[in-house]
């Protein structure tokens, strides 16, 4: 190491060897340190207030800013889902299986789900579980909507687009995670 390096937990770094370098330097770290000032002394109700409105959706006084949206939770089958159906399954689970193009239907519900103006997003996992039926592997969706949007409403368009009549199991939950 020649007399102008530093070593830091492994990593060599050279001093600034000209006036240029090294005005260069103080500035940068200048520059770094008003930064961080600014965001944590000066603008520090700011930015709270900012990463609770992003992060935890409510303001300092905890008003509540998402009260408007809700989430609605259901299974579909997946590919996964054809070795555990049977004749106690209902048929439009068979049905769904037998057409062999289970992902790419979860895909096109998705597509129309979010087509309505009142559906905000949805997120699809793949699980495995046991239900009122045998166990069996699926997805489990978590699709948020505004208050406007009725679970029957959802309800209609799951049956019409898996031609089922049976019952649809859905779990309400409210912003604040309580279930309904």
């Amino acid at each position: 190491m020649s007399d102008h390096d530093i070593e830091i937990l492994g990593q060599k770094m050279s001093f600034p060897k000209t006036i240029h370098g090294a005005i260069t330097a103080v500035v940068f770290s200048i520059v770094i340190t008003i930064i961080v000032y600014i965001a944590l002394v000066i603008a520090g109700d700011t930015t709270s207030s900012i990463v609770n409105r992003l992060v935890i959706g409510k303001t300092i006084d905890g008003e509540n800013l998402n009260e408007d949206i809700y989430q609605i939770q259901f299974w579909t089958p997946s590919k996964d889902t054809e070795p555990h159906v049977d004749d106690s399954d209902q048929q439009w689970q068979r049905d769904v299986i037998a057409r062999n193009n289970v992902k790419k239907e979860n895909e096109s519900f998705g597509v129309k789900l979010t087509s309505n103006s009142k559906v905000n997003g949805y997120r699809r996992h793949e699980v495995y579980g046991k239900g009122r039926s045998d166990a069996k592997s699926g997805y489990w969706w978590v699709l948020t909507v505004n208050k406007d949007y009725d679970v029957s409403e959802f309800v209609t368009e799951y049956q019409k687009y898996w031609k089922t009549k049976d019952a649809v199991y859905v779990e309400v939950s409210n912003y604040n995670g309580n279930y309904e």
